[in-house]
């Protein structure tokens, strides 16, 4: 397939032909783009050939592990990080990117296995946590010294490990730290993958200082839980602005769907405990923030926002459906508002998919109004009547709808 760059430069062609672009700007546009290289399939190949390549020497040496003597055992496991950090230099001189990032990222995990492994040889008793933090490090000065994105995402996996482990170091939230570093990291380095890995850091960053602090019994998480989407929803704004920006925009691009993911994950969680009317606002809230984040990710083009708000829009709904069910006086009316909200949504991603031309979104949506007729039909079993009223006022709803958004359309 051929590249953006590449399509570009035929369509300029085109447009400069046909005299809509003058052929002085050609140079300019062209020269304005810094598309950043797809890996291809030989790419990709080596990257499985190298995780490959150190799963079959682990392999090989759990296999013949009570044959093989303890000096053995720890010479096979050392020459397996020597080989990867050797074949990732000389994959440096040759000026093989792709390979010495491969090779830099095996290294830092058989340098991990390492340290796990040599204690269990020799016996000696340690820290999960210190060894976790040991191993982080060595990923880390791996990754400055080859510019490895792959080992500075497995520097951040261990050191969240590490943070998770919690034995000797008490709750230092490192992984914050280190995500925020990574961060500047990916924007020098414009990797896509250590975005991700910093997006997802940012995230676990915030979460574990919101259990840090809400860690008291006799504290109510729900507080710390909207601080923490405060935080979030903050940064979120803030990589949105700076995604227009000259640098690296692709690198915010990333970060602003997994803060806003997390940002939602912080607001859904603190309702956990909700009752009655505070349960109900904190419902809307969350359905009304979901459908927010779709309308932003159109506009913004972004499909990752996207998929974020219809899932909170629906996780929204099904934790009113199982609230509906309990007994009380108003159950009836509350569960036929929840099944017209269910057709509402699924009617929604329906017409957004048509318009947006994303069939992976029309699919959802065709499969959600499915689901949500199959239990509007199961709710009132036999009595067809009733399910007649609120298919009926569902299609009153949506052709008022359709109506309003025709005449907004000729206005």
């Amino acid at each position: 397939m051929a590249s953006y760059k590449d399509r570009l430069t035929r369509d300029l062609d085109n447009w400069i032909a046909g005299g809509l672009v003058p052929l002085a700007s050609r140079s300019t546009i062209l020269a304005s783009l810094d598309e950043r290289k797809t890996p291809d399939a030989p790419t990709a190949l080596a990257y499985i050939a190298a995780s490959l390549l150190g799963l079959a020497a682990i392999a090989f040496v759990a296999a013949n592990w009570s044959g093989i003597p303890r000096v053995g055992r720890y010479g096979l496991i050392s020459a397996l990080v020597l080989a990867a950090a050797g074949g990732a230099a000389w994959c440096s001189v040759k000026r093989w990117p792709n390979a010495t990032n491969a090779l830099l990222g095996l290294a830092a995990l058989a340098f991990a296995a390492d340290i796990g492994l040599t204690g269990q040889i020799f016996d000696l008793s340690g820290d999960p946590q210190t060894a976790l933090y040991g191993a982080a490090a060595a990923a880390l000065v791996l990754a400055l010294a080859g510019r490895s994105s792959a080992a500075a995402v497995l520097a951040l996996g261990f050191i969240a490990l590490g943070d998770l482990s919690g034995t000797s170091w008490t709750r230092p939230c490192a992984v914050a730290i280190a995500s925020i570093g990574a961060t500047g990291l990916a924007i020098r380095w414009r990797s896509v993958v250590l975005a991700h890995g910093a997006g997802a850091g940012l995230v676990l960053g915030v979460l574990e200082g919101v259990g840090r602090f809400a860690g008291v019994e006799s504290q109510p998480a729900a507080p710390f839980l909207m601080a923490g989407a405060a935080i979030l929803a903050a940064m979120a704004l803030a990589a949105r602005a700076f995604k227009a920006g000259p640098r690296a925009p692709e690198i915010a691009r990333i970060l602003y769907p997994w803060l806003a993911a997390g940002a939602l994950a912080c607001f859904a969680d603190a309702g956990a405990g909700l009752k009655d009317g505070w349960a109900f606002a904190h419902r809307v809230g969350l359905i009304a923030a979901s459908g927010g984040l779709v309308l932003l990710g159109r506009r913004d083009r972004s499909a990752g926002l996207q998929t974020i708000g219809w899932t909170a829009f629906w996780f929204a709904a099904l934790f009113i459906g199982f609230e509906v069910d309990a007994e009380g006086r108003y159950k009836l009316a509350l569960q036929i508002a929840h099944r017209v909200l269910c057709l509402g949504g699924a009617s929604a991603m329906i017409v957004q998919g048509r318009v947006d031309s994303r069939g992976w979104l029309t699919g959802l949506g065709v499969v959600a109004m499915l689901a949500s007729v199959c239990l509007i039909l199961s709710d009132f079993g036999l009595s067809l009547m009733a399910a007649a009223g609120v298919f009926a006022l569902s299609a009153m709803v949506a052709m008022v709808v359709g109506v309003v958004l025709r005449r907004r359309a000729r206005a």
